[in-house]
């Protein structure tokens, strides 16, 4: 017998936590992670109860029992080793339901469907109840001849696969998974390459995936500042591992070794519905960062989506968008949108790119917004009551950085260093290694970069985001080309 179940994939991760994980509400504390406190390169983070949990590198999550500098606890769960590569995964993860009613077939040795089996609930202990965390979403086949097996879903409308043998080139992937050894890092770095592509770790260097599947293995010199990305081709897969390469990193063996009479346990397929980001783009004359009547909707003007590593996964230009069924365009409702369908859920900031002379009015921003948030995540960055100003020779303003056990100083002009602790104090002047460039406003009011507000929205499967406006005003065009009045 072949035994598997069938997830809604609702934050489209391609990992489902058990119900058990997720009601204990782990969370960031003070939105902040915490790294190799007790030396074992573990990750923090807090359940709801203010218990403290740490993962370590090999996936093992365990509950600490607060033994100061020790590494000692109840391990709770074996995880994939991605929860720790991507922390996110423990906190932002949701209770994902059971789905009943998807198709799933059994395909012997030759490829061909020999059986289909329809997810349901089904009363696996017998006990006259349905636990939807154990018996709901189930297939099952009953076998009655040893040999290979392989299962797969058939995709409903308007589902992706984020898990599971992939419907297509599945036995590819495979291969190629356990070839290159591929692991996913935490970060796609998406585009890094400009040609569109996502990033997976090999056993020694480092695989993409262009928009079309094709795999490559890349020649550890292009991208980036050395022009688009070349490497050696090894494989055509669909376009849906580019989409969710994790279908490649955690590619499962679609093939089923199966004795007649055994119970083996199939794969769990998740699925999820893409989601929508849309809004519009108007000029903002009188700056209050609200829409005006006679303020215009203006296309051509370009909007980004950036990943939560702030890759740029996509760019597209506002434009006049047919939506109202009449005949021409309306300037009021139809001109000046943009619109990223088919989004993986997650978490994801929108940028609308600014040209010389122009400033933002809604939502409002920094520049540094994003990198400001990005790096008080990465560094654990804390006010300790004093910023020590008279401990440098310029009045730089000291933090502690949590995650790395250090002190940083932030200069007058929006500089980040990590303290060389071998420096300083005045009138020895202070040296560090630079972390991150702001500009003075973060100096002035380091609230800005210490309690970093998250610039990012959240979307869930088949959620719609619409509405996510942005205001400009043009300087140049309201007092000339020097900016001044007169």
């Amino acid at each position: 017998m072949v035994t598997g179940r069938k997830w809604l994939d609702i934050n489209g991760d391609g990992v489902r936590l058990p119900k058990a994980l997720v009601d204990l509400g782990f969370f960031a504390q003070n939105a902040k992670f915490f790294f190799n406190a007790y030396g074992g390169q573990e990750k923090w983070v807090r359940a709801a109860n203010q218990d403290w949990y740490f993962i370590r590198p090999d996936g093992s999550l365990t509950r600490w029992n607060n033994t100061p500098n020790q590494l000692t606890g109840t391990v709770v769960a074996q995880l994939a080793t991605r929860f720790y590569r991507d922390e996110y995964l423990l906190v932002e993860t949701v209770n994902e339901t059971f789905l009943n009613g998807w198709t799933i077939e059994l395909l012997d040795a030759t490829g061909t469907v020999i059986d289909a089996s329809v997810t349901m609930d089904r009363d696996l202990n017998n006990n006259d109840s349905i636990d939807p965390e154990t018996e709901r979403g189930v297939y099952q086949f009953t076998v009655l001849v040893s040999g290979s097996y392989s299962v797969r879903e058939v995709l409903q409308p308007g589902f992706v696969q984020s898990a599971g043998p992939s419907t297509v080139d599945a036995a590819a992937a495979y291969a190629l998974d356990q070839a290159r050894g591929l692991f996913y890092t935490g970060n796609y770095h998406t585009n890094f390459g400009g040609r569109g592509e996502n990033w997976l770790r090999q056993a020694t260097g480092w695989v993409y995936i262009l928009p079309d599947g094709s795999v490559f293995s890349w020649d550890n010199n292009s991208g980036g500042a050395n022009g688009l990305v070349n490497g050696t081709f090894l494989q055509k897969l669909d376009p849906s591992f580019h989409t969710n390469p994790q279908l490649l990193s955690d590619a499962v063996n679609p093939e089923i070794p199966l004795a007649a009479g055994n119970v083996v346990a199939g794969p769990q397929f998740g699925n999820y519905q893409p989601t929508t980001i849309s809004g519009r783009v108007f000029e903002d004359t009188n700056q209050n960062g609200i829409r005006g009547t006679t303020e215009l909707y203006r296309n051509n003007r370009i909007v980004q989506l950036i990943d939560r590593d702030g890759n740029v996964v996509r760019q597209v230009r506002s434009a006049d968008v047919e939506s109202d069924g009449n005949p021409g365009i309306n300037p009021n409702v139809e001109r000046g949108v943009y619109q990223f369908s088919d989004v993986v859920p997650g978490r994801y900031t929108v940028r609308h790119l600014l040209e010389s002379g122009e400033l933002q009015t809604a939502p409002f921003s920094s520049p540094y917004a994003e990198l400001a948030y990005r790096v008080d995540q990465q560094f654990g960055l804390r006010f300790t009551g004093k910023f020590f100003e008279s401990f440098g020779t310029n009045q730089e303003r000291f933090l502690f950085a949590d995650s790395i056990n250090a002190w940083v100083y932030l200069t007058k002009t929006g500089d980040l260093f990590r303290w060389n602790p071998t420096s300083g104090p005045a009138p020895k002047p202070l040296t560090g290694t630079l972390i991150a460039r702001f500009d003075g406003t973060f100096y002035t009011d380091p609230t800005k970069l210490y309690n970093a507000p998250a610039t990012s929205i959240r979307t869930i499967s088949g959620g719609v985001r619409n509405n996510y406006d942005f205001g400009y005003f043009d300087i140049d065009a309201a007092f000339g080309d020097s900016g001044l009045l007169g």
